[in-house]
């Protein structure tokens, strides 16, 4: 993976290798840290990975993809930047930018959390899948999914999906 450059990773879209991309750099923590300048060419470089993830996750309109990228990045430089703070610092400053989250993914994010913790009242162990699948469903009765939307989260087909939505009227 330390073979492929930035460019090469994006244009292969092999963007689950942008998270160990800083490995490339390991062995020059230290003198990055130490030097202004390297130091600045290494924030400017991750900025630069950032933007251009951000734009092609928001192209695909995958934003929990730039999150969990983001998550990655960040959480893998916890582990190699252990002994330079200034540096992890840095790299979570310049990664934990901005978080992209739509709206239904939001809702669904939350419907989750309360199915589970109904769920859990309940007893039931899928409490959380319920939830997710009632807020699916409230999504596209309000219009802000489609059934092809919520089929495809759901990882179902649309007359599997429209067959769950007549049940629960």
């Amino acid at each position: 993976m330390q073979d492929y450059s930035c460019d090469e990773i994006f244009e292969k879209k092999l963007l689950l290798f942008l998270p160990y991309y800083i490995m490339r750099y390991q062995k020059q923590f230290v003198g990055i840290e130490n030097s202004k300048e390297r130091f600045d060419e290494f924030m400017k470089e991750l900025e630069s990975i950032r933007k251009r993830l951000k734009l092609e996750t928001i192209k695909k309109n995958r934003a929990l993809l730039y999150e969990d990228l983001t998550d990655l990045i960040t959480d893998i430089s916890d582990y190699l930047l252990a002994n330079q703070e200034i540096l992890r610092k840095g790299v979570h400053k310049t990664m934990g930018g901005e978080v992209l989250e739509l709206k239904s993914e939001k809702l669904i994010k939350k419907a989750r959390r309360e199915g589970k913790r109904e769920g859990l009242r309940r007893g039931e162990k899928n409490g959380e899948q319920k939830g997710g699948i009632k807020m699916l469903i409230s999504l596209v009765k309000d219009g802000t999914l489609t059934v092809t939307q919520a089929a495809t989260k759901l990882g179902e087909s649309e007359e599997a999906f429209q067959a769950r939505m007549a049940k629960a009227e």
